[in-house]
């Protein structure tokens, strides 16, 4: 009962940064733990104990159900908001978003369904990701570029809100418009891959392994070996090969040339800074953006 009461202390009589539909279903929720009798509502109605039972066990059941692509966004004044947010990874299945991570597949069902539903006019999709795998990514990314307004589909704006680096600027770049605000982050449009070496710690802690292998590359760059010359320039080469293709992806739907992008380093930039290099084409508040989306909708 201690963390109830603790729980209660944080949601009554206190300030709350919470919509008030949520702040009465945590109530609903939570009737029993906290005796909660009877609970006047913001529409004007009086819930007695067993109606905000159901009115949990109903919130509840959103959760549990299977989803449909058209319920993985916000349909309002024509405007479909579909939230890419975690980390973007290849074929994670389904529509629904889990453990912090968004599939491509998901995002082109949500995508594709907002184009066909009549009730939308544009599409609004909402980043704050710093990248995922590249595996994916850059097929998923073509096929973005041809379901918007250049290719004859509803517009499709990337609202960097606040964070849009590596594979998550690659989806904003296929986008017909990306906007910004003056804290958001884009770029990072670079690629990297890591080799762990773990001999020193094996021997230390008086482990010794030794790699028996067919194929004299078979599993090179393993981390119970040194890695040799032949495996780190490899694994560069593959690494610069797939920047150059992110670069060239960008510097097809961005005023910025491929060159220019390889210039940028792998570096991140804000708000006005990355207006300034053709990274975005708008910085303004997340109400203006909306607001232009809607006009673009109408």
């Amino acid at each position: 009962m201690s963390k109830f009461a603790h729980v209660a202390g944080r949601l009554f009589n206190a300030p709350l940064m919470l919509r008030p539909e949520k702040a009465e279903m945590l109530c609903a929720a939570l009737v029993d733990r906290l005796g909660i009798a009877k609970l006047d509502t913001i529409d004007g109605r009086s819930l007695g104990a067993a109606q905000l039972r159901q009115m949990a066990m109903d919130d509840s059941d959103w959760y549990s159900k299977p989803k449909t692509a058209r319920d993985m966004y916000e349909l309002r004044q024509r405007v479909a908001t579909v939230s890419i947010s975690g980390t973007t990874v290849h074929k994670l299945g389904g529509v629904e978003p889990y453990s912090g991570m968004i599939g491509y597949d998901q995002i082109e069902r949500i995508v594709a369904d907002a184009q066909a539903n009549e009730e939308v006019g544009a599409v609004l999709a909402e980043i704050d990701s710093g990248g995922g795998e590249v595996a994916g990514c850059f097929d998923f990314c073509r096929k973005l570029r041809t379901m918007g307004a250049k290719n004859g589909g509803k517009p499709i704006v990337a609202f960097v809100n606040e964070m849009a680096c590596s594979a998550a600027y690659a989806i904003a770049s296929c986008c017909d418009a990306i906007a910004t605000t003056e804290t958001g982050i884009t770029g990072s449009i670079g690629v990297w891959t890591m080799l762990v070496d773990m001999t020193k710690g094996l021997q230390k802690g008086g482990i010794e392994a030794t790699m028996i292998r067919a194929g004299e590359r078979k599993a090179r760059g393993g981390p119970y070996e040194h890695a040799d010359k032949e495996t780190v320039d490899k694994l560069q080469a593959w690494v610069d090969e797939t920047w150059h293709m992110f670069a060239a992806l960008v510097a097809e739907g961005r005023p910025i040339s491929e060159k220019a992008v390889i210039g940028l380093q792998g570096d991140w930039f804000t708000g006005h800074d990355a207006l300034g290099l053709g990274l975005v084409d708008a910085v303004d508040s997340s109400e203006a953006i909306f607001d232009a989306v809607a006009k673009l909708a109408r």
